[in-house]
């Protein structure tokens, strides 16, 4: 699949670089139903209550970021 070799480089080039990196796919997984309802039926694009947890995901990862940066860590 396009989209998994799509997961699997961004994960990769996140690692090598040191990037922070929002991980909707393993997020979504964890979900009870494999994030199916996060998901238009194209398995690709965000229904509006997808849409809403990677605000929230984005939202947790930047307040790590920032909680990093203060404790003096890049």
């Amino acid at each position: 699949r396009i989209h998994a070799r799509y997961v699997a480089t961004a994960r990769r080039v996140a690692r090598e670089s040191g990037a922070i990196v929002v991980d909707a796919a393993a997020a979504f997984a964890d979900e009870p139903d494999r994030g199916r309802a996060l998901m238009r039926d194209d398995g690709i694009h965000l229904t509006a209550a997808g849409i809403e947890r990677l605000a929230t995901l984005i939202d947790q990862a930047l307040a790590g970021a920032d909680a990093l940066r203060r404790r003096g860590r890049p």
